[in-house]
């Protein structure tokens, strides 16, 4: 076998290894495949500052409030080349506030949170609750001892250091479990996956007229945030091993013709 041969073969084989760990596409939602890393609750100011809702199947995003969602244990994209991801959300008329299944259209927008803010807990309060120790709310990171990262927390965009939306959606709904679907940037999703974590605030500009999302507690599965991302995986360690033998193979046809 001449040279050329030999690295024709060693290309063709790098090529067939390199198949076995080709794009795909993994999603993470509460109850499918025995993922439960979603963590996510709604957060109110003023006389409703110290409450938490992360028990219940919904939350209110706009009419004063804001949502909070990260998905945890993603750890089986770590080193991963990350191509594109997606953030799904799906509507409720359980609403707090005005009912928000009408006509009009609804702008509703997806915030980087601040690194400093990583470690955050749900917990498991209703809207009627105020928060444990330990748990998100308003005022607190953690309830009644840690504050959300200077230099404000999650009640003030302009000075967050994150104010820019990463994605708007601006839609019309009639009926409950419509998706809405936010695209997110391949290099956060990066940092999520293979360091910090702080997730993603979910807000609406309608201050009077809230959109309500299924939250992680929603009763029917298929109807929980929902965190899509394609992805080429690293190779597992039997492909490296054969892309060894493979590449060897061709160096001792090269060296048998030499």
């Amino acid at each position: 076998m001449s040279v050329r041969q030999s690295a024709v073969v060693f290309a063709a084989s790098c090529l067939t290894v390199a198949s076995l760990a080709s794009a795909a596409t993994f999603t993470f939602q509460d109850g499918v495949g025995g993922y439960d890393g979603t963590q996510d609750l709604a957060v109110f100011g003023g006389g409703d500052s110290q409450k938490n809702t992360g028990a219940d199947i919904s939350y209110n995003v706009g009419y004063g409030g804001k949502a909070l969602i990260r998905f945890d244990n993603l750890g089986v994209l770590a080193g991963a080349t990350i191509q594109s991801a997606t953030l799904t959300l799906y509507t409720s008329s359980n609403s707090y506030g005005t009912n928000p299944l009408d006509a009009a259209t609804h702008p509703v927008s997806v915030y980087q949170m601040k690194d400093a803010n990583v470690g955050w807990q749900q917990g498991t309060g209703h809207y009627d609750d105020s928060a444990d120790p330990g748990e998100a709310c308003y005022d607190f990171l953690s309830y009644n001892t840690i504050p959300w990262a200077e230099p404000v927390s999650v009640q003030n965009w302009t000075t967050e250091g994150v104010a820019t939306s990463l994605d708007t959606q601006t839609f019309t709904y009639l009926t409950d479990g419509l998706p809405v679907t936010f695209t997110l940037p391949v290099s956060l999703v990066t940092q999520w996956v293979n360091g910090t974590n702080p997730g993603l605030i979910i807000d609406s500009s309608e201050y009077y007229s809230g959109v309500q999302f299924q939250s992680s507690e929603f009763s029917t599965i298929s109807g929980r945030p929902l965190l899509t991302i394609e992805a080429t995986p690293v190779p597992e360690p039997a492909s490296m091993a054969l892309l060894g033998v493979l590449g060897l193979g061709g160096l001792i046809g090269r060296r048998r013709r030499a």
